[in-house]
């Protein structure tokens, strides 16, 4: 019997833990009829079912739940189907499904990081190399003045590159209207890129 008529009880699953048992009752009382774990009253008592310490949760009980992977992630993962233009073991290439222009293609590390900034210094550098590579693929694929470069980043929460073959600057506004392509066209850009990779 510990403080104010509870007793310290050690369960499996929580550790160890006060039962209330009840009315306080005197000394006497306690040393004479010292009270059973599974005949205790408890707490609730409308209920005549004893006390189980182990299918009892504390009332300030936290589940976490496991962090979900994002669209992007699913997608490198294959999860999600994509145009795959070229990958490696740090990073992935695929079609933006509402192009600028064909080729367009989006660069994303495999590692979830939501903020480009935020990469590493060596894997920031790493992606750039990559997309570079890509880039060329793409120049090689459909012929362009440049393939430009933008990092915007708010519509997914997963760092990502835009490369886009552009013939003028005016190719780079994302408001401009996206490609209608059928997925033939889709699975035809994609191919020509993987070649050239």
């Amino acid at each position: 019997m510990g403080l104010y008529g509870c007793e310290v009880v050690r369960d499996r699953v929580y550790g160890y833990r006060l039962l209330k048992l009840g009315r306080k009752q005197n000394h006497k009382q306690r040393t004479s009829q010292p009270q059973n774990l599974t005949t205790a009253k408890p707490h609730n008592r409308k209920t005549s079912q004893p006390y189980n310490p182990i299918t009892v949760k504390p009332h300030n009980l936290i589940t976490v739940k496991p962090k979900q992977m994002d669209i992007f992630s699913k997608i490198a993962a294959g999860e999600i189907p994509s145009y795959k233009c070229a990958e490696d073991d740090k990073f992935y290439a695929f079609l933006d499904i509402n192009p600028l222009a064909k080729g367009h293609t989006l660069v994303i590390p495999r590692r979830e990081v939501d903020y480009f900034f935020d990469l590493e210094d060596d894997e920031l550098a790493e992606m750039i190399v990559f997309a570079k590579r890509v880039a060329k693929a793409i120049k090689a694929a459909f012929p362009c003045r440049k393939v430009g470069m933008a990092v915007l980043g708010l519509e997914v929460a997963h760092a990502h590159i835009h490369l886009v073959p552009m013939q003028s600057e005016g190719d780079m506004n994302f408001a401009n209207p996206k490609l209608k392509l059928t997925e033939a066209e889709f699975e035809e850009t994609a191919r020509k890129i993987r070649e050239k990779f």
